[in-house]
This record gives C-alpha cells, structure tokens and sequence, in this order.
C-alpha cells in the first residue's frame, strides 16, 4: 500500500476559537460510495488511519496518524469551510478532504487479509489515542499532513498563509524521488497559446528549498502551478532542458506542509513515541483531549 496524503488547504493565519462549543461532536456526516454515511468520531479517525498509511507502519506512526486525523475532522465540525454540495461534513476524496476506507474498501483493493489486519491495525491506533486532539490556543489545529518530504518540511507561508504550529521543521526520511519529462509539443499544450516556445529557465526557492517559481520562456509560474500543470508530486524538483525534453526530478510527496506520513515512520522507528513525533511536526500545538461537554 502506498502513502496517499490528502490534499487540505489553509483558510487560517492564526490560533482561533471553534465556532462550536463542543470540541468533538459525537457523529458526522460523510459522502462516501455515492451515499452519505454517519460515523463517529473515532470511526472516522481509524478508517483516515487505514487509508492514509500502510498498516505495517511502527504503531506510534500510526498513533501520529490518528491523532492528526481527528484532529482534522475535529477542525472541520468548528469550522464548516469545506463545502459539499450534499450537505456532509466530510467526504472520503483525498483531493478535498481526507482519505478514508472501511474494511470492505480495502479488501476490494488489496484482499481480505490485508483489509482485516489494516482495519485491527487502525482500530487499535485510534483506541490507544482515543479522544486526544492537536491544540493551540486551546483550539483544534488544522493538521494537515503529506507523504514525504526531503530533508524539510516546508511553511505554511510558502503555500498557504503563515501558520503559526505549522512551520518548516527537519523530516528525517529517504527521500522519494520520481522523474518526469515532456516533449516540447507536450509542453506547449500544458501551457497553452501564451507559452512562446522558448526554452529558457529560471527558477527561485523557498526557504525549504522547494520551487517558489519557475520562469519557462515567457511564463512565470508558481511552484505549486507548475505541480498542478505538469502533474508532479511535489514542488521540490529540479528542472532541465535535455535532449529536447523539459525533464523534472522530484523529490518528496504532497504539499509538503505539516506532518511528514514517512518522517512519523521514520522517527517512530528510531524510538520517538506518538506525542514526540506530534509535537515535532506541529510547532507549538499541545496534544489534549477535550470533555465532550
């Protein structure tokens, strides 16, 4: 199974206040399979687990991942921002929300053993957490997360806005490295009449040395324009001309921001616990675990 970081976006510059007096609410709603499915709080929070990293991750790994999970949803029930045209409060797209499977999902997909340890695997990650969110200021925190970074994670600020718990932190993780290339003709229709042909380059960094922008000809695009156009996994790439082709390398996977899924693994297997590796990548977030009112 492969990492699969979702894609969540940052709507806040600082620590703020839930618009709802109760932390964690009991249920939720979520879009899932064509249908609209109520769950718990902790339901949702192992099956996030289950589709976000492999079961085989060191257990504290995956304690990281589901606290950061509910803390996520937990986000989402204060503050209603991600629009769903049916209503639900989350839905189980990695591209707009959060990955998420049940036990039927991954036996589809990879069979039934692996789906049943996965699912015992998650279950036991949100029950040794159960209940304990990411706080600052006393309120929950946008936790977001990506698959790996190379090095460093990056800011919030690079992206987003600036955020306070989520800054660049070192990531102790191999690298992951993809490739990809494009003929000139390719090019040209990714970046349409207004690219005029020309193959000159430019391109300037950000603090945690991933692409800022890059300048192709006569068009300057944002690192994260050139992932999104060009199809990479990340805005950390070096970039060439060879042989007639606009060649990418890629380092890392997913935005970049927040909890690194293969730097968790990492420190988890050198010994740090849940808490360790929380703290490591959310700076300054407290981990606590609300009444329920």
């Amino acid at each position: 199974m492969k990492v699969v970081a979702a894609i969540l976006a940052i709507s806040i510059s600082s620590c703020q206040s839930p618009t709802s007096a109760a932390l964690l609410e009991p249920e939720l709603t979520m879009s899932v399979s064509g249908g609209m499915d109520v769950l718990t709080v902790e339901e949702y929070t192992a099956g996030v687990v289950a589709a976000e990293v492999p079961y085989t991750f060191h257990h504290h790994a995956l304690m990281a991942q589901a606290v950061a999970a509910r803390t996520y949803v937990t986000y989402c029930l204060a503050h209603p921002i991600r629009a769903h045209d049916d209503g639900a409060d989350v839905c189980a797209d990695p591209a707009h929300c959060a990955g998420f499977a049940t036990e039927a999902m991954l036996a589809e997909r990879y069979g039934a053993e692996y789906a049943e340890a996965a699912m015992e695997a998650s279950r036991g990650a949100a029950e040794a957490t159960a209940g304990e969110i990411l706080t600052c200021g006393g309120a929950p925190i946008q936790a977001v997360w990506h698959a790996s970074s190379d090095g460093a994670t990056a800011s919030s600020g690079e992206i987003w806005s600036d955020v306070a718990y989520l800054q660049s932190v070192k990531s102790p993780e191999e690298a992951e490295i993809s490739a990809a290339e494009f003929t000139m003709a390719e090019v040209k229709a990714i970046l349409g009449g207004d690219f005029d042909g020309k193959k000159n380059l430019r391109r300037t960094l950000t603090p945690s040395g991933r692409c800022e922008s890059l300048t192709i000809g006569n068009l300057t695009l944002t690192g994260s324009e050139v992932r999104r156009k060009f199809g990479l996994r990340s805005t950390d790439f070096t970039v060439r001309w060879r042989a007639g082709k606009l060649c990418f390398v890629v380092h890392g996977y997913g935005h970049g921001v927040g909890m690194s899924q293969r730097g968790a693994e990492a420190m988890a297997q050198a010994g740090a616990d849940y808490r360790e590796i929380l703290t490591h990548y959310y700076t300054g977030a407290a981990i606590e675990k609300p009444g329920r009112g």
